[in-house]
Order: structure tokens, then C-alpha cells, then sequence
């Protein structure tokens, strides 16, 4: 699945073989929770129980809707992409008739995320995934398949996803049974109300007892849809729309 011939970001680490071998190993993950659930609306129903302290489906966005559109006028996006602290995973994206067209992950605690798609296996040359030159794509009747890792367990740990200093999403659990694998799926299809294309910025952090933090942000693109045009308004309204995304379909989580 990846291309050769891209050229290396800057700041990305070598793709190596124990890489791979990860990538493989979340990707027959997938494949097997996929097989023991079936699929719902062309997506497999990747769906898990809700942390304690999550928020109930629908409540984030309707904030995020509300204050988005005025404050984000004439508003301009900024940063690249980053992932730090002891998180590691894959994210795949597929449009409506189940064929790859996104795929990025992250294996370094401290580099950004990478695009595999764009990478070479042979030089071990990266690319660097989420940034506004190269934002994760997902397309606006596809889906988006997910796996992770945290090393160690989070305990007792909250999060919250925003933009542009709005809060789209938020929530936690005390994790007792220390809890440190999930899987999910987003199905963009049945789940997110906006069918417009555009760019937009993502932030987000979790953070646990003895010291655990983990942070990220970067960039996605909706392909599919109708163009915006409008500004940054409008896109952070389709942004806010995710929070729904999150809240609909919580992740399964296991431990290793």
C-alpha cells in the first residue's frame, strides 16, 4: 500500500521495519474486529461503550455551532502537524465504495504523523501526514477505520478534541482495568450532517495520572461535497459538525 518515489518532510523519522510490522499488525486487527461485527451503511460498526465522563452524542456540536460562525470571520489557519507523547496508531480512509484513499500513522513519540501512502518502504524516506499541504482526506459518504495503542495505560485520563479554540468534544474514564488498545470507525456516510468539501483544523489532547500526555493537531480535508467557498466561518461550522462524529461512535477499547 505504499508509493515510492515521494520526498521526505523535514522533521519525519525514518519508516523502518518494525514500522511496518506495526502497521501490519493494527491493520489485521481491523480486518478481524471488521469480520466479527459486519458492516452498517458499507461501514464496519467499530462502536464501544462511552467513557464516564463523556458527553452525550449531539451536546458539543450544538455549542460548537452556535459560537463558531462570528469569531471565525476573516480568520486565517496556521501551525502544521504534530503528535506527541507514548500514543501510537493508524487511521485509514475510505470513500463510498470501499476503496483507500487516505492512510496515515504515527510510531515516534515525539515526530509528527506520517503518510503512507505517499512513503518509501525502499529509502525509508516519510512524508509528513495532517499538514495544509497534505491533509488526511476523508470523503464526505466514505469511512474511516481506526487503531491504537498507549503505552503506558492511561489511568484515570480526560481529553478533548477542539478548533480554533472551540471545544467540539470532550470526556474520560478512570480506565481501572487499565485499558491501553481501541479501535473505531467513523461513518461519515450515515454520521456527519455537512456534505460540503473544505479544509479544516483539528486540536486535541489526553492526559492521565503519573505524568501521561499525549497532544496532537493537523489538518483534514472532506472530499465529496459541495465546495465552500465562504470562509473560515463555514468551515469551522462543517469542523463542529465532527463533534457529533466522536460522540456517535465511541471507540472499542481492550487491553493489550
Amino acid at each position: 500500500m505504499l508509493a515510492a518515489g515521494s520526498t521526505a518532510g523535514a522533521q519525519t523519522p525514518e519508516l523502518t521495519e518494525e514500522d511496518l510490522a506495526l502497521v501490519e499488525a493494527f491493520e489485521a486487527e481491523l480486518a478481524a474486529l471488521a469480520a466479527e461485527v459486519g458492516v452498517e451503511g458499507g461501514a464496519p460498526a467499530l462502536i464501544g461503550d462511552p467513557g464516564r465522563f463523556d458527553l452525550p452524542p449531539g451536546e458539543s456540536v450544538l455549542v460548537g455551532v452556535l459560537v463558531a460562525v462570528a469569531p471565525a470571520q476573516g480568520g486565517s489557519f496556521s501551525g502544521d502537524s504534530a503528535l506527541t507523547g507514548p500514543c501510537q496508531g493508524i487511521a485509514i480512509s475510505f470513500d463510498e465504495d470501499g476503496e483507500v484513499i487516505d492512510f496515515v500513522a504515527d510510531f515516534d513519540d515525539e515526530a509528527p504523523p506520517i503518510d503512507l501512502l505517499e512513503s518509501e518502504v525502499s529509502s525509508g524516506t516519510t512524508v509528513q501526514a495532517f499538514t495544509p499541504q497534505n491533509p488526511f482526506e476523508v470523503d464526505v459518504n466514505g469511512y474511516v477505520l481506526y487503531a491504537g495503542r498507549a503505552q503506558p495505560a492511561p489511568i484515570n485520563h480526560d481529553w478533548e478534541i477542539r478548533t480554533l479554540a472551540v471545544s467540539l468534544d470532550s470526556g474520560g474514564d478512570p480506565n481501572r482495568g487499565a485499558e491501553d488498545r481501541n479501535a473505531g470507525s467513523v461513518n461519515l456516510k450515515d454520521d456527519f450532517p455537512a456534505k460540503i468539501s473544505a479544509l479544516f483544523r483539528i486540536e486535541g489532547e489526553m492526559d492521565a495520572d503519573s505524568g501521561f500526555r499525549c497532544t496532537g493537531a493537523g489538518y483534514f480535508k472532506t472530499v465529496g461535497g459541495t465546495p465552500v467557498l465562504g470562509g473560515v466561518g463555514l468551515v469551522l461550522v462543517l469542523a463542529a459538525g465532527s463533534g457529533a462524529i466522536f460522540n456517535a461512535r465511541p471507540a472499542r477499547t481492550w487491553k493489550a
